[in-house]
Formats: structure tokens, sequence, C-alpha cells
């Protein structure tokens, strides 16, 4: 993952794959900001928005907008 510039963590298991490829692919503006804390070590999975959790891999928020 450090090795490359931007990732995508969709994690949908159903039939709207065509919904990512219309991003990947630019027909639509890619955007989406997490709703959680991705940890970066076992230790940090309790960390969420407001409990004082820091070193997070990817904060609460974290995310992109269209530009």
């Amino acid at each position: 993952m450090y090795q490359s510039s931007a990732f995508v963590a969709a994690w949908i298991g159903t039939t709207e794959g065509e919904g990512i490829t219309d991003v990947l692919f630019g027909d639509y503006g890619f955007r989406g900001k997490l709703t959680y804390t991705w940890p970066k070590a076992v230790t940090q999975e309790s960390c969420n928005q407001n409990n004082g959790c820091s070193g997070a891999l990817f904060p609460y928020g974290y995310g992109i907008t269209p530009f």
C-alpha cells in the first residue's frame, strides 16, 4: 500500500461493482470519507472518532472529495 499513490477499499459484496468501475475509469467523480478510524496496529482496534486515539493509519473522516 505504501508504494501506490491510491487505493480503494470498497468492500461491496453485492452486484454494484459497476459503480466502482464508473469512478475508477472517470465516468463519475470519486469521493468518500471514512466513517471509522482505520487502525495501524491490532492494539488500536478500539480507536474511533473522539476517544483520543493517535497514530492511526487513517483517522476518522479521512478521504477525498471531487475536485
